[in-house]
């Protein structure tokens, strides 16, 4: 698998997802929040397999894209009002994606110390 460059904004995805903006970017993959054009424009989350080949063995490289497939046909199977919703997985151009609904707010690593520790635990 290569690696590739994030998706710039404007990008169509599967004919169908436009980028707007990168959420996000770990050591396997990278979040961007997409507008559905045959939707009216609705918004959704886009998880793309994205892994730093340079980085890791190929062992490695292939147990995280089976536990990506493993995500996506998990949260098919799931509903629940705290998860967000699960719309679809496909690949293109040898990325694989995954698209869930796109919950707006600020993500927690964005939160805070102060947030850190805020829960009771009684």
């Amino acid at each position: 698998m290569a690696t590739y460059d994030p998706l710039t904004p404007g990008t169509l995805v599967n004919d169908r997802y436009e980028i707007e903006i990168l959420l996000g970017a770990g050591g396997i993959g990278r979040t961007y929040r997409v507008k559905d054009c045959q939707k009216f424009g609705d918004l959704y989350t886009l998880k793309e397999f994205a892994p730093r080949i340079a980085s890791y063995k190929t062992e490695t490289i292939v147990k995280a894209k089976e536990l990506f497939e493993r995500e996506a046909k998990i949260l098919n199977q799931l509903n629940h009002p705290q998860i967000p919703k699960f719309h679809g997985y496909f690949s293109e151009d040898d990325r694989i994606f995954l698209v869930q609904d796109y919950i707006q707010g600020v993500g927690a690593f964005h939160l805070g110390d102060e947030y850190k520790y805020s829960f009771d635990l009684g």
